[in-house]
């Protein structure tokens, strides 16, 4: 039988037991969070020791590209480089923006990766070797051209080179290869290879259309001032649409698209505006037109007397010609027009005349045929008052104040350098070609 006393000395004992267990629990936890701060502190130092090592990595990396330097060897073919053209680039030198180098009696084409030309290259993003190759073509001179060109002369026909005319030499046009390098660096284009195609006349402006030769690129309408045609502003127009003739009706720009059978129409309000409220060089306002719908395709048009008439270009039969009248929500036709073939643009003189341009192939003669009213184009449209060859690749025209504007292609890429493969232009014209009217009706 168990006394009060031994009951006493057995808890005792347990309770020596349960300290001594707590007590080695606690040392156990120690050793474990001793090995972990050590583990820990181990773990820190081999962290500062990779960040010190990467730092030092990146470090090194930098000064590798910083120092890293290449070399641009510029094939310039008889040209005179830029002293802006560096031979030794480096990183913090990019992107570097390659300048235009110099040849007399040439226009420089642009810089190319390749001796055929064919791998464009503007801007160096890189440092690597380069080798780069200068294009040139042969000079422009528009008035060299009208006088050597082989006219065919044929009976009745008036040449122009015997009339009384000059060239607007202070506007450059859209995709003319002595600036069109420089526009595009100065963001005046979505597309360095625009072709001109339309032109209107109105008291501030001098207004050219153009199309972009390179797909899914905006085309433009070009405002140059009137009084000494400098370049004020250009406005994006849709890309992969061919931009034909363009029409001023004293409110109203209207603005063919010859791939469809809608002519658009915007405020002129709203791009003089806009021109002279904007400090950019190219506005988008591809969004900002209304279009209508026509019964013809159209290429060139005009305004005269409060009626629009719109001409379709047909190469080998005779083009269409449609007098339309708006009414404010839509464009009425009243009348059809046969007109000669192979027409580009359409103007009316202040006494009525019909002036017509017309022209096909980079290397076949323009005309200029002028029609005494509308009444003697409808007896015979094949047989117009004046008749007056000119050098390939007439467009617009605009006939203001006694004076005949005339828009030549053939100074654009596609011409001009046989872009397409279809050969080059013998005779181009890089300007707007000014004739006097009073030297055709009193030669």
């Amino acid at each position: 039988m168990r006394t009060g006393n031994d009951k006493q000395i057995g808890n005792h004992k347990k309770h020596k037991r349960y300290i001594g267990g707590i007590r080695f629990l606690c040392v156990m936890v120690g050793i474990v969070m001793l090995g972990v701060c050590n583990r820990i502190s181990r773990l820190m130092a081999e962290t500062r020791e990779t960040s010190e090592t990467t730092k030092e990595y990146l470090i090194n990396e930098n000064e590798k590209k910083t120092n890293t330097t290449a070399t641009i060897e510029y094939v310039l073919n008889g040209g005179s480089n830029s002293i802006l053209n560096p031979t030794i680039i480096s990183n913090d030198m990019l992107p570097i923006t390659l300048q235009n180098p110099r040849k007399s009696g040439y226009l420089f084409g642009g810089w190319y990766l390749d001796t055929s030309c064919t791998k464009r290259i503007y801007t160096i993003e890189e440092v690597n070797d380069f080798k780069i190759y200068a294009k040139w073509n042969l000079n422009i001179i528009a008035n060299q051209n009208v006088q050597n060109y082989p006219y065919r002369c044929r009976g009745g026909d008036l040449l122009l080179k015997d009339l009384a005319y000059s060239f607007l030499y202070a506007l450059d046009t859209p995709g003319n290869p002595q600036t069109r390098v420089e526009d595009l660096l100065e963001q005046k284009y979505a597309s360095e290879y625009q072709c001109p195609q339309g032109l209107c006349i109105t008291d501030e402006y001098y207004i050219v259309s153009s199309y972009a030769l390179e797909e899914d690129k905006m085309g433009a309408l070009t405002l140059y001032d009137r009084d000494t045609g400098a370049y004020r502003i250009s406005f994006g127009m849709e890309a992969n649409s061919h931009l034909g003739g363009i029409a001023f009706d004293g409110n109203d720009l209207w603005i063919c698209h010859s791939n469809t059978k809608e002519i658009e129409r915007i405020s002129y309000d709203f791009i003089k505006r806009l021109a002279e409220l904007s400090n950019q060089n190219f506005i988008d306002i591809t969004n900002c037109f209304q279009r209508y719908q026509v019964q013809n395709i159209p290429s060139a048009v005009a305004c005269y007397d409060g009626v629009l008439y719109i001409a379709t270009h047909r190469i080998y039969t005779p083009g269409m010609m449609y007098a339309y009248r708006f009414d404010g929500t839509k464009l009425l036709a009243e009348q059809k027009y046969f007109i000669p073939p192979k027409v580009q643009g359409l103007s009316f003189d202040d006494d009525g005349r019909l002036w017509v341009s017309q022209s096909y192939g980079r290397n076949q003669s323009s005309y200029l045929s002028v029609y005494d009213n509308l009444d003697a184009l409808e007896k015979q449209f094949l047989s117009p008052s004046y008749h007056i060859e000119m050098p390939p690749g007439s467009e617009s025209l605009s006939v203001e104040d006694g004076l005949c504007y005339v828009l030549f292609e053939t100074a654009s890429y596609k011409y001009y350098e046989g872009s397409d493969g279809k050969g080059t232009c013998r005779y181009p014209i890089d300007k707007i070609l000014v004739i006097n009217c009073d030297s055709i009706m009193y030669d």
